[in-house]
């Protein structure tokens, strides 16, 4: 709010502060966009949410599945690296066992155990990634893999993006990747924990969620990641 009165704009919009218990938008904005009642966000996707308030300027959004297109340069370099480790039109997944929360991580023996099967039933190799966050959860991971993987640490998002979208499949947690695979278009299967994916999950279809009955992702079973994978990799 600030930042809008320092620019100098004639015309300042933003969201209401109401829901906060206070009025300070209406000091400085001319402007306040709605936000809506308590009982209808709980039930809201959260990209419905997010273009909820353009409603009061009269913009209109049918389409919410997200977007985004690698860097012409990361396509090139992607395509480098999979040539050099899985052959031309080589088959892969990716593989991203870590997450920025603590209870979003499946176990890494879980994910081993998942590319196991379906590596032996594609015929796919595998690449893992990760950031500093996922350091214990890739690390747990790998211990885990019968045979090592490709690894790729703290690869750019433009780079990661392409690698998605080139891949067989992506596996993951409920976390960014997450929603980079879905605006690439890439085969994922999101692993769900306490949160909600009918709320949280990209409205992408080529994204797939498997969430535990009681909220906890260790109550995912290894036999239906499975399942939802090889329906991914079968088409």
């Amino acid at each position: 709010m600030l930042l809008a009165v320092a620019c100098g704009a004639r015309m300042r919009i933003g969201s209401t502060r109401e829901p906060f218990g206070h009025d300070l938008a209406s000091r400085f904005y001319h402007l306040e966009l709605p936000l809506p009642p308590r009982e209808e966000l709980a039930a809201m996707h959260e990209s419905v949410h997010n273009v909820y308030p353009l409603s009061a300027i009269g913009v209109r959004a049918t389409d919410l599945t997200s977007v985004f297109v690698p860097p012409a340069e990361d396509e090139r370099e992607c395509e480098r690296f999979v040539a050099a480790s899985f052959g031309t039109g080589g088959r892969f997944i990716v593989v991203h066992p870590g997450a920025g929360k603590a209870l979003n991580v499946w176990p890494g023996r879980r994910y081993a155990e998942t590319v196991k099967v379906l590596g032996e039933d594609f015929g796919c190799g595998v690449v893992a990634t990760g950031g500093p966050a996922d350091a214990a959860a890739l690390e747990a991971f790998l211990e885990a893999c019968v045979d090592r993987p490709f690894v790729l640490p703290c690869p750019s998002v433009g780079f990661l993006g392409a690698l998605m979208k080139r891949s067989a499949l992506t596996l993951c947690n409920d976390t960014g990747i997450m929603h980079i695979a879905g605006a690439v278009g890439a085969r994922c299967v999101a692993v769900f924990g306490p949160t909600d994916p009918a709320r949280w999950k990209p409205v992408n279809e080529t994204v797939v969620a498997v969430r535990g009955k009681d909220g906890n992702v260790e109550s995912v079973g290894v036999d239906e990641v499975i399942a939802a994978a090889a329906a991914l990799l079968g088409n």
